[in-house]
């Protein structure tokens, strides 16, 4: 399966592509993410809650205890749990289309591009965003400029320049071994910052 694009790829790594169809896919179950939230919000009691409120309370439940986990300032939590929650349900969605009939949505919008007076057969669509790697990798390099925006604002710069050279394996007072383990945990904190990076991508 190609992908609906401005222009065919030709090399793995070609940043002039844009695959039009994990765009608008995405754009749409992003849409449907903020509507389910959005709805949920609305219809949300105090009393005994239905099934889709308890499983939308569940959900905000498990993000909050994550973010308080993570995140130890209060004001910092109030924008990153409402953004991973949205974004947790936004990637269930993006894989969830895998579950539906894998030549449904290519047959349709092949109907409508012969209809409109193309070749059905170049009527080219992909309906899984996280299938492209464009989605994925973008996705993932948010999440890392988040992280360093907020490791900066929260702990300050030397603070954080503090933690990247004194986390995992602490810090000596002999000035030699200092700088060893300064190396270490620099090399370290690069590693996670590049496998986490990669394993969301």
């Amino acid at each position: 399966m190609q992908h609906l694009q401005n222009v065919n790829q030709t090399k793995i790594v070609d940043f002039t592509v844009i695959n039009y169809d994990s765009i608008i896919v995405g754009l749409v179950l992003g849409a449907l993410t903020l509507l389910i939230l959005w709805s949920a919000a609305r219809k949300a009691t105090s009393g005994v809650p239905g099934r889709f409120q308890a499983a939308v309370e569940m959900l905000v439940e498990m993000v909050d205890n994550q973010a308080k986990a993570n995140i130890h300032n209060a004001e910092s939590r109030k924008f990153i749990a409402p953004l991973g929650l949205t974004v947790f349900v936004w990637i269930f969605l993006m894989n969830f289309m895998d579950m539906l009939p894998v030549d449904l949505l290519p047959a349709i919008w092949a109907q409508i591009y012969g209809a409109a007076g193309h070749d059905p057969h170049h009527a080219y669509l992909r309906v899984v965003p996280t299938a492209d790697l464009s989605t994925t990798l973008g996705l993932a390099f948010a999440i890392l400029i988040l992280r360093f925006w907020y490791s900066v604002k929260i702990k300050g710069a030397g603070g954080w320049a503090h933690e990247l050279v004194s986390a995992p394996f602490g810090t000596s007072k002999n000035p030699i071994f200092a700088l060893i383990l300064g190396v270490i945990n620099l090399l370290m904190q690069i590693i996670e910052y590049v496998a986490n990076t990669v394993s969301h991508g």
